[in-house]
């Protein structure tokens, strides 16, 4: 310990070299209990099983403290199936592959920082900052693994909604949602392409007691280029994986108006639905060059008076010469036609809420994707292949939802290919043939055990149609007497 301090430079180098001393003796004590429990291993194996095969062997490992190399001794295997196999105990014990150089503690650390910076500026981070350096490729790799996982732990879940499996234990009234796009420039595509975000949260406190600023409460992301029903699925089932839907009330959504936004709620009956005031502003200024009749047009939608906003737009338009002028005021018109049964803001509309919570305009989703999405994977001149935007974009979701720890731990299958590539409409095509399935086996099993004429089997009802509390509370004991 002299020997350091003296040849330190100043405090900053004393610090590292102390750092690394301690590295260096944690990588010896770590060797050490290794090779202590590989012998444990060779002591109390089943001799008829694992036969030893050679001893001495080195291996190494990059862990937290540094990169560790070890001995240790080689088997000739049979499985549960009778196969024959050659490996190292110790490694299959530590969960380390043949390939695999990385702790797991490694490996999260990696992906974690990857989540923060480019896969280049990560490995430099690693390599400042830790005894160990990993490559920028190895960062990749170990990102598009636990995105492997991350896909495999959606599908599952949604799997598992779609089957009424999902029994959420927290109970909440109601539920804010809020939906938008993000636009990533993909390779191989001259146009960005649009990745659907939804944020799922319960409501709002403030940040400091004393404070005037507030915070969403939390905060559930979801992120994908799924299709508009199987997207809202995506987002359902993370929901009844930790809410009781049944005492969800109401879910108040606040989108931008775009056709996928819009279609869970003409599905359901307890959703409501506003149009995003960021938004409506946004394409005033956008759709509006005339300053003063913008900033008057604006002060009606902040009352909440769209009716004014409708007969000044109409009047712009009669009056307005400009052809190109005419064609975006028309633009504007239309897109507010369009949303008209959303314009008004849902606290403005008298409606009957649950009053157990307060209710505040809603309007985070911009804010919230700079945040999750926008700061790792846009304005960096980056492009991303679809499936590395998919990936990334949804370990960032659960990094934000705090759910990463459960992407770390999900095991991959034999079958994780399969898993892997079956997209949500796959998922809902496979959970529909499963409850045609055993709706054509209850249909037998009638026939067999029916007087007289029998019975007529229909189809589940009111699918495809509006759903209301009451009809969706008739399908969900429909699909748990098919199911289960």
């Amino acid at each position: 310990m002299i020997s350091l301090n003296e040849n330190a430079a100043n405090f900053k180098d004393l610090e590292k070299k102390v750092y690394g001393y301690f590295c260096n003796q944690a990588c010896e004590f770590m060797k050490y209990i290794l090779e202590t429990m590989d012998y444990e291993i060779m002591l109390t194996r089943d001799k008829g099983r694992y036969r030893l095969k050679n001893t001495g062997r080195q291996g190494s490992i990059t862990m937290l403290m540094g990169e560790v190399e070890y001995e240790r001794r080689y088997y000739r295997c049979i499985d549960e199936d009778g196969v024959i196999y050659y490996g190292y105990l110790l490694d299959e014990w530590m969960g380390k592959d043949s390939k695999g150089t990385l702790s797991e503690n490694v490996k999260e650390a990696a992906v974690e920082t990857a989540l923060r910076a480019s896969f280049r500026k990560s490995a430099e981070l690693i390599a400042r900052s830790n005894p160990y350096s990993i490559s920028h490729q190895t960062i990749w790799n170990e990102v598009q693994k636990a995105g492997e996982r991350a896909i495999v732990l959606e599908n599952k879940q949604v799997e598992k909604y779609l089957k009424g499996e999902l029994k959420g234990e927290k109970e909440v009234s109601v539920l804010f949602e809020e939906k938008d796009g993000v636009y990533l420039s993909v390779q191989g595509k001259k146009k960005k392409q649009e990745i659907k975000v939804s944020k799922v949260y319960e409501g709002w406190r403030k940040k400091t007691p004393g404070s005037k600023e507030y915070t969403t409460v939390n905060r559930v992301y979801a992120a994908g280029f799924d299709d508009g029903e199987s997207f809202d699925s995506k987002v359902n089932s993370k929901i009844a994986q930790r809410y009781n839907v049944d005492k969800i009330k109401n879910k108040i959504i606040n989108a931008d108006g775009a056709a996928w936004a819009k279609q869970e709620q003409e599905y359901d009956a307890s959703i409501i639905q506003q149009l995003d005031p960021f938004h409506i502003h946004q394409a005033v200024l956008r759709k509006i060059s005339n300053k003063k009749m913008a900033k008057k047009l604006r002060k009606y939608i902040n009352k909440n008076d769209f009716e004014d906003v409708f007969i000044e737009l109409e009047g712009l338009y009669d009056v307005e010469k400009n052809e190109k002028e005419k064609e975006k005021i028309l633009e504007l018109i239309t897109y507010l036609s369009q949303n008209a049964d959303h314009l008004e803001r849902y606290t403005k509309r008298n409606l009957s809420l649950p009053e157990d919570i307060e209710y505040r305009g809603m309007g985070t989703i911009e804010g919230s994707q700079h945040n999750v999405i926008c700061d790792r994977m846009k304005n960096r001149g980056m492009s991303w292949s679809t499936a590395g935007a998919d990936k990334m974009a949804k370990l960032l979701c659960f990094k934000h939802s705090d759910g990463l720890e459960d992407v770390f731990e999900t095991i991959l299958a034999a079958d994780k290919n399969t898993v892997i590539d079956m997209n949500i409409s796959k998922i809902i095509n496979k959970v529909q043939k499963e409850c045609e399935t055993s709706a054509s086996k209850f249909l037998k099993d009638s026939k067999k055990t029916a007087v007289g004429y029998g019975c007529h089997f229909s189809p589940l009802p009111f699918t495809g149609v509006s759903t209301t509390n009451g009809r969706k509370a008739i399908q969900n004991m429909l699909r748990a007497n098919l199911l289960f």
